[in-house]
């Protein structure tokens, strides 16, 4: 971790991660979508009508809940509220917020920081219009303005909610909806949208996400080193995640399993998982993530792998449609309708190398974060086109006064010395992990 021959640390917490679904795509409900025909939607003016149809077609739940294809929790504070305009919307299209901020995305596609908020046809600004015409077709929860995520959860709880481009929020809800009368219903990610340049799949972070070092007081230097080098083993980082070997799962060679008194004990939520297995007890102190997988290709932490069989009904639908025999191999080996690959790793290494700014950067993308997080409400809850268009000349005009150019110009200037930096250590990595 670092180069100066006098401070020496390993990073725990890495590696490389894998979701079998990517959490950043337009997740719907899946139930609904099949009675649809599964419509082919190409752009967010199909998704948008696709999901008035949805709403009109299924205006409320089985317990009389109103529904809407939208939701938010806007009331939250700044950071929160508005991630679902400046985080979730981007990254279902591939480009994250670095640092939360509005000014400066890292495109994980291209690996470059991107600067939307001058180019009125980015893929912030359609984010935001995404909303905007939500509303002025009556689909957006009036409600969000006013409601916090924990109000927003509990409104998905009910299945009051048709969409979400953050697939986190929603996914594996289907014994909640069904114990509500929704038999077989819960949400799935649809096909990518025509203008989504990276899947959020592989979760890069080779550097780790935490810092173990010795001291020069510790007593016992050696043993602490061969404690750490267990912990940072994939034996290590699999009693950790998951429990200890013969409680939590056994090995049948190479080949790890749950075991099944592990998951009627965690499916019951009445057993101290941690006290009794060990999972998570000691978490951070390993290498891996419970989402790698091991050198022989199964995952670290074994409940994580998948079982076809035990599919919800919703799960199974969706892999027939996707033609494949596994999540994983749809996504990560998607093309588009130009028969392009998309890539699909976030890279996480870059954005949490980006260090101290000076004072002068932050003053600047402290006021662009301040004006935009009240600008894109006022926009979303704009009352015709002209109003809109108007707020967004505004915004554009108004952060290039605040220093926008200064700031992407910095972030743009520290991502060069990153990749100087952090790309051979990367393309080493994902060699060794085999990441195309």
């Amino acid at each position: 971790m670092y180069n100066d021959g006098k401070f020496y640390s390993v990073g725990g917490w890495g590696g490389m991660g894998l979701d079998q679904l990517p959490g950043a795509a337009n997740w719907v409900r899946w139930d609904l979508y099949k009675e649809m025909g599964y419509p082919d939607v190409e752009t967010d003016e199909d998704y948008l009508e696709m999901l008035k149809e949805m709403q009109d077609s299924y205006p409320e739940t089985p317990g009389g809940e109103k529904v809407y294809a939208i939701g938010g929790a806007f009331a939250d504070p700044q950071g929160m509220g508005d991630g679902f305009v400046n985080r979730d919307y981007p990254l279902s299209k591939g480009y994250e917020p670095l640092e939360g901020n509005y000014a400066v995305y890292l495109n994980h596609a291209t690996k470059q920081v991107e600067a939307p908020l001058q180019d009125p046809d980015s893929f912030f600004w359609n984010g935001v219009k995404l909303y905007y015409k939500a509303n002025q077709m009556g689909i957006l929860d009036p409600g969000a303005v006013t409601m916090s995520s924990a109000e927003y959860t509990e409104k998905i709880n009910k299945g009051a909610y048709l969409s979400a481009v953050n697939g986190w929020q929603v996914m594996n809800k289907e014994a909640i909806l069904d114990g509500l009368g929704m038999k077989d219903a819960g949400y799935m990610p649809m096909r990518p949208l025509e203008d989504v340049v990276s899947l959020s799949v592989y979760w890069e972070s080779v550097v780790g996400g935490n810092e173990f070092a010795i001291t020069s007081k510790c007593k016992y230097p050696e043993k602490a080193i061969q404690f750490l080098d267990w912990c940072m083993s994939e034996e290590g980082s699999r009693m950790i995640t998951q429990g200890a070997e013969g409680m939590a799962y056994t090995m049948d060679g190479d080949v790890p399993s749950v075991t099944q008194q592990y998951l009627d004990d965690n499916a019951g939520g009445t057993v101290d998982m941690a006290e009794t297995y060990g999972k998570w007890k000691y978490a951070g102190i390993n290498a891996f993530q419970h989402i790698d997988v091991d050198s022989n290709g199964y995952y670290i932490q074994p409940e994580q792998i998948p079982n076809v069989d035990n599919y919800s009904a919703v799960k199974k639908d969706a892999l027939s449609f996707y033609g494949t025999e596994s999540f994983t191999d749809y996504f990560t080996q998607y093309k588009n309708r130009a028969g392009e690959k998309l890539p699909n790793v976030i890279w996480s290494t870059y954005t949490s190398g980006i260090g101290s700014k000076p004072d002068d950067i932050k003053q600047k993308y402290a006021q662009i974060n301040e004006y935009m997080y009240k600008q894109i409400f006022k926009m979303i809850y704009a009352k015709d086109d002209a109003e809109y268009e108007a707020l967004q000349n505004e915004a554009m005009e108004k952060v290039g006064e605040l220093g926008v150019r200064d700031v992407v110009k910095w972030y743009q200037d520290r991502f060069a010395q990153l990749h100087t930096d952090l790309d051979p250590l990367i393309d080493q990595a994902m060699k060794a992990y085999g990441v195309e």
